[in-house]
Parts: C-alpha cells; structure tokens; sequence
C-alpha cells in the first residue's frame, strides 16, 4: 500500500434507525478516507451523526448500504480480529472507560495478551513501560495505581496507550479532550499529534469543537443530519467556508478581537433555525469550490 492510498474508508454508508416509514437517517451516504499519517475532523453538533460514523467503523452497527473498506477490502467478520487489532478508539469519558477494579498495569496487559499472545511476562512488562513512557507518564508510579488515584488528563493518555497496546493503523478519538479541564486539553491533543506522526497513524478525530479540529487536523468534514455537508482542507474549509451550516458553527466559536456588540460575519446566528431545517433536507449534489474543497448545496 502506497502513502497516498486510504488505511481505512467508508464507502457510501448509510444507517436508519426507527420505523421504516418514520426512518432516521443518522448517516445518509457517508464517504470518507483516512490516511497514515493524517488526521481526519468530523465536525459538527450533538445528534449529528458523527458518534454513528465512529461505531460503524468500530462494527457496533453494521450499515444499511454501502460498505467499510480496510487496505482496500470490505471488513467481513473472518477477518474481525485483526481488524479490531488494528482500528482502536479512544473514548469521551476517561472516567468511564477505566475499569475502577483494575490497575494501569491490568488495563494495558490485557491487549497485549489478546491480541499478542507470543509475547512472555518479561516482554510484557517492557512493553506496558515503554507506552506509559510513550504517553509522558513515569511507570513505576503510575502502573500499580487504580483509576480513581488518577486525574482526568492522565486517565485520557492512560486510554491512548491502550489503543496503541497492540500496534493499530488506525486510532478513532471521539470528543477526547471535552470532558478534560482546558488547562489538560492542549497536552492530550499534542500526544495525538505525536504519535500521528512518530507512528504515521491514520487518525479520526470526532469533536463539535471546531476550534480544536483546526489544531489538530489536515482535512475536515462538516456534518449535520446524518450528511457530510462541506469537507476538504481544514485551513481552505475553514478560512473559506461555503455551507451555510459551516459558517454557522463558525460564528459560534468565541472571537477575543471581537466585542459583543459586534455582529459582523455572524448573520447565519439570526437564520438559525432556517439553515438547520434545509441542512437536514437531503443533499446529493455534490459541488467544488476549490482544489480540495467541496459543499453539498441547499437544496
């Protein structure tokens, strides 16, 4: 596989749920690509499908149409177990996602013995150090510790070196860093631009902060009402914005050089609900604004 082909891609995916003649369309005819060494933004409000994409890709839900691709074939449950070997999620909730029974050292031991069995005690126990040290956390005090002995940021990196326990392509970090204090954000997402790029890990980063998927990603997708709506280069989508949904989320992002007072370039705020109901209208024209950039019109 060359550097330019996709690890993993949703081909046209499309997943309902409720009544078929009441249908809810949590993702209509969702593409896209994610590439080693790059990270992928999927972008957009609570309800707007992107949890839905994130569990199709880790075979919660299997789609109505269309397909997952991993290295270019279709994921079929003979080969699931490496698959989920080699496309890990990091969760929201690193409160959560701990068991509060078992220590670090368990929490990392157990992959590496499912999923790397020819690995021995000894080699095991050099393994678990080196991902804590990986994470930028000292082994020898964080390994015997419990859960609840942790904070936020550092049960979040404890997460991250789970998913990179048994060596994956591909890491899925849905809303990583929402439920961390602000001061524990900007560390966690320099440890995922680390490893994307010391391990050219093809990432997906789930957020409705639009500010942080500037920071972190070199394409992003915009998604509402189960659609992609705008997607391209982040700096193009963002500096250039052509979805009028797009710009909505934008104009809520907090300006420090702008006043209160000053309302320029946010007229979507006052068409809100207007831009939500044609946005969650079906849009199947695809069109482009820009080399790498491309809007789904209203219709």
């Amino acid at each position: 596989m060359t550097q330019t082909e996709p690890v993993l891609a949703l081909d046209n995916v499309s997943k309902t749920f409720g009544r078929a003649d009441q249908p809810v369309y949590a993702a209509r005819s969702v593409s896209f690509a994610l590439h080693p060494g790059r990270t992928l933004a999927l972008v957009g409000e609570s309800g707007s499908g992107k949890t839905t994409a994130a569990r199709l890709i880790m075979r919660e839900y299997r789609p109505d149409a269309g397909q997952l691709l991993f290295r270019g074939m279709p994921v079929t449950s003979s080969g699931l177990k490496s698959y989920r070997a080699a496309v890990q999620m990091v969760f929201q909730d690193p409160f959560a996602s701990l068991n509060p029974a078992h220590t670090v050292r368990h929490h990392l031991e157990r992959p590496l013995r499912l999923h790397r069995p020819k690995m021995k005690g000894a080699e095991r126990q050099v393994a678990i150090d080196e991902l804590l040290s990986r994470v930028k956390l000292d082994p020898k005090l964080v390994a015997p510790k419990y859960p609840h002995e942790l904070s936020g940021g550092q049960r979040q990196r404890i997460s991250i070196a789970r998913a990179l326990a048994v060596d994956p392509a591909v890491i899925v970090a849905d809303e990583p860093t929402s439920m961390l204090d602000v001061s524990v954000r900007l560390g966690i997402l320099n440890l995922l631009n680390d490893m994307k790029r010391q391990l050219g890990l093809a990432l997906l980063y789930i957020t409705h902060d639009i500010a942080t998927a500037r920071y972190v990603a070199e394409d992003i997708m915009v998604m509402y009402a189960g659609q992609i709506v705008e997607w391209g280069e982040t700096d193009k989508v963002l500096s250039n914005p052509q979805h009028p949904y797009t710009r909505l989320l934008l104009s809520a992002v907090p300006d420090p050089d702008q006043r209160f007072a000053d309302t320029s370039g946010a007229a979507e705020l006052t068409h809100v609900e207007e831009i939500r109901r044609r946005s969650a209208l079906p849009q199947p024209e695809v069109r482009q604004v820009a080399p790498n950039h491309f809007i789904r019109p209203l219709p």
